[in-house]
């Protein structure tokens, strides 16, 4: 298993805090950010509790792809709210899990509303628009421009839940991890030592190692069940594929081949 990056130990977003988490369930009963939609789009009356976890946890990626593609934070501000208020009011209430993966339902969706928003700008006179701000274009370099966006917002929400774990275990496989990110190139008794600074804790040579490997697995666990929320069909083929996408696979192979297509909480 890779290192995960040192870049994503926070993300843009957080999730709401006191919500019930499908982090501990086994990988056939997580529910899927689809529900959500579906409930949305029905008009079932989805909780404002359940609404600020979805869009705690996506409004990362939704405000980096609108910032990069019109280059202003107020209008990369603006946007992302005006997403979570036309999601709100049901205005994707055709939308379904069997035309694809969430991820594409998504990026669709922005790249429409981004051309709303360049299609207005232009009939203000006087508006000018840096010169990045162009009709996004649907095309394979713009779907990978997307696509990194999701898959920071992943990694970075999983370093949000590995720290919660932390709290909420004991378990300091969120500092190991941290440690071992940030201190690229040190020999494991000397990160050994500095864990041992910071925690005011006694470990061995042996025992960091050992520690930073289950922090690795908690790791890849978390991340994967972060992907598998956001798929309608959550067998190993679709968990694979969606993984090779988005460049995530190697955090998470070894918990593939240890578990197959049901996670659980292993109690450490």
């Amino acid at each position: 298993m890779v290192e995960p990056p040192a870049t994503h130990f926070r993300g843009c977003a957080l999730k709401a805090e006191g919500q019930p988490s499908d982090r501990h369930r086994p990988l056939a009963q997580i529910s899927t950010v689809w529900s959500v939609v579906i409930q949305a789009r029905d008009g079932a009356g989805v909780s404002e509790e359940v609404l600020a976890q979805f869009f705690a946890s996506y409004q990362g990626a939704v405000y980096r792809y609108f910032l990069s593609s019109t280059g202003r934070s107020d209008v990369a501000e603006d946007l992302t709210q005006d997403f979570a208020l036309r999601f709100i009011r049901g205005d994707f209430r055709r939308v379904h899990p069997d035309s694809g993966r969430f991820r594409d339902f998504l990026r669709v969706a922005l790249a429409n509303q981004l051309r709303d928003y360049f299609r207005r700008q232009t009939l203000r006179k006087g508006e000018e628009l840096p010169e990045q701000a162009q009709d996004p274009k649907h095309d394979a370099a713009s779907s990978g421009e997307f696509d990194t966006h999701w898959r920071d917002e992943l990694l970075a929400q999983t370093w949000i839940d590995l720290e919660r774990h932390q709290k909420d275990s004991g378990q300091l496989y969120y500092s190991a991890l941290k440690l071992k990110a940030t201190e690229t190139g040190q020999p494991s008794q000397e990160l050994a030592t500095l864990f041992s600074n910071q925690t005011e804790t006694s470990i061995s040579d042996t025992a960091f190692r050992k520690l930073l490997q289950r922090a690795r697995e908690r790791f890849g666990e978390l991340l994967l069940q972060n992907v598998a929320s956001t798929l309608s069909l959550q067998t190993r083929e679709e968990l694979e594929r969606e993984l090779m996408d988005l460049q995530l696979h190697a955090y998470c192979r070894t918990i593939l081949d240890r578990t197959g297509s049901v996670l659980t909480d292993p109690k450490r």
